[in-house]
């Protein structure tokens, strides 16, 4: 049985339900349509923090500091999980919004449940992969190792006030 370590980054109020799918059900994402309930995670800590990060709306950082964020480090059980590799991607897959083609693919995984979990590479960075959970998938087990606050690093952004 594959056993894998993953990472979440979320919001600290929504970390009694990091694995639920409920974010990306309402609003899709680059590897599902919305409807489709799944949670995003990383194979890398660091990676989890960019691949938020990125999607952020802030300009200063007092911005950053507003947000309350925890890390939950785990290590999924399944028996297997599918992989999708960077040769198997359309030109443009790291642009955002993505091609089209990318939920798509999410999508037909999703609908067939064969595993629990697909890889794919990370558009931040796409030399790690993210690690899409399915949580209705029977065969889904984890355990959560790590869960702390998450405090980013005020070098990550530059606003008026750090300017002087």
């Amino acid at each position: 049985m594959p056993e894998m370590r993953g990472w979440r980054l979320v919001k600290t109020k929504r970390k009694d339900s990091a694995f639920d799918g409920k974010g990306a059900g309402l609003f899709g994402g680059r590897w599902n349509r919305k409807g489709e309930w799944v949670a995003y995670a990383t194979s890398c800590a660091g990676v989890a923090v960019l691949e938020v990060f990125v999607n952020l709306e802030i300009s200063s950082l007092s911005d950053l500091r507003s947000i309350h964020y925890t890390i939950i480090g785990f290590t999924l059980h399944i028996p297997t999980y599918t992989r999708i590799t960077r040769d198997q991607l359309p030109d443009g897959w790291r642009l955002d919004p993505p091609p089209k083609t990318l939920p798509m693919m999410g999508s037909q995984w999703f609908r067939e449940e064969d595993t629990p979990a697909l890889l794919a590479p990370s558009a931040v960075v796409p030399q790690e992969e993210i690690i899409i959970l399915n949580p209705s998938h029977p065969q889904l087990k984890y355990d959560v190792f790590l869960e702390e606050e998450y405090i980013f690093d005020p070098r990550m952004v530059k606003g008026e006030e750090e300017r002087g």
